[in-house]
């Protein structure tokens, strides 16, 4: 049974210098895990592993996004993702504030 807090978003995945555009990527968010899937990979990022999530430009002419900035060593550094309505990208960063994240 699924967690009544995850959500699903569809948008592009950005990890390292590799980017996913829509309709291929996908953020799911719960209370104790954050995961992109896209067609560059699928990344589990657990709630103790994710040091802050912050807004961010994907690229000037590609949208607002947003940042997850964590600790796994074996993961891109750059980790992001850009929904496709990116207006939606401050409901989702109040979504991730109100499951605990860390929000900067």
């Amino acid at each position: 049974m699924e967690d009544k807090k995850t959500r699903k978003w569809h948008g592009s995945v950005c990890a390292g210098a590799l980017t996913s555009r829509w309709p291929f990527g996908k953020m799911i968010t719960c209370s104790d895990h954050i995961e992109l899937k896209s067609l560059v990979g699928r990344f589990v990022l657990p709630q103790e592993q994710v040091l802050s999530i912050d807004s961010a430009k994907f690229f000037p002419w590609l949208g607002m996004g947003i940042r997850i900035n964590h600790v796994r060593r074996d993961y891109p550094e750059r980790l992001m993702f850009c929904p496709i309505a990116f207006w939606r990208r401050s409901n989702i960063i109040d979504h991730l504030r109100s499951l605990g994240y860390k929000v900067a």
